[in-house]
């Protein structure tokens, strides 16, 4: 399962099949929660690690300016 979220816990995306396996909505649920924790997780290590991540990014209307 692929998931993507922001850093709000607003879901982007989210990819997933039943390979092997049929999942039913309480199992669906259950990988959600997993994939929301994990995420969130990374933000706030992330955020530790990298302080001012931020300012190195530029905006992306910069980046059509440059181009």
């Amino acid at each position: 399962m692929n998931v993507i979220m922001t850093g709000q816990g607003e879901y982007v995306e989210i990819q997933g099949t039943a390979e092997q396996q049929p999942f039913n909505a309480n199992e669906l649920a259950q990988l959600l929660a997993l994939a929301k924790e994990g995420i969130l997780t990374l933000i706030d290590k992330q955020a530790a690690i990298l302080p001012g991540l931020k300012l190195w990014i530029p905006p992306e209307d910069d980046e059509e300016d440059e181009a």
